[in-house]
């Protein structure tokens, strides 16, 4: 097809200038199609990168801070110590995380039921105080929905995008095993 081309053309010199232009008029427009398409691109990952930015730290410090205090609570409920001030801690801190959880729910897409959990996480083991197996497990499991979500978010910065589907999935399973154990234990008493 080259060759019929190239004869083509060396007999009609003429039609060399059109097709040149025509050529030059495609790759120019190609060129202009993908520019648009891959900076478009990097806006949005530049925009999903400054709603992320603006949080990242207080979520961060926010799931660790849940934890720690579920943590301070099954210690002082093991040596009969008083929690009212760790409740008004809790308190505090859970409606902080579900201020952040309102305000990042779209950009970090099911991991929602996480920042649930940890919420719920100093509440529970107040709960079941009396089974400390049981307490352990959920801190357990809220100490591994922390991780996830953070690593959810540290690799939602770096890519530009929503959480990836395993962060998703790991986030999901550890909030059923959480819940889990605490339904097993409601449903006995």
């Amino acid at each position: 097809m080259l060759d019929s081309l190239l004869n083509f053309l060396s007999e009609n010199p003429a039609y060399v200038p059109i097709i040149t232009t025509i050529s030059t008029f495609f790759s120019s427009l190609l060129g202009c199609l993908l520019a648009a398409f891959f900076t478009g691109r990097k806006d949005r990952r530049d925009a999903y990168r400054k709603i992320l930015c603006e949080h990242m730290n207080e979520i961060g410090h926010r799931t660790y801070e849940s934890v720690a205090i579920a943590k301070t609570l099954l210690e002082r409920i093991r040596n009969n110590q008083s929690r009212t001030g760790w409740l008004a801690k809790h308190k505090e801190n859970s409606e902080h995380l579900e201020a952040l959880r309102v305000q990042v729910r779209y950009s970090m897409y099911r991991c929602d039921d996480g920042f649930h959990k940890l919420i719920r996480l100093p509440t529970w083991i107040e709960y079941c105080h009396r089974d400390m197996d049981r307490c352990e497990k959920l801190i357990k499991y809220g100490n591994k929905i922390r991780c996830a979500i953070d690593s959810a978010i540290i690799s939602s910065f770096f890519r530009g995008k929503l959480p990836g589907i395993h962060y998703q999935i790991k986030i999901k399973y550890y909030t059923f095993r959480m819940d889990r154990l605490y339904k097993e234990y409601k449903a006995k008493k």
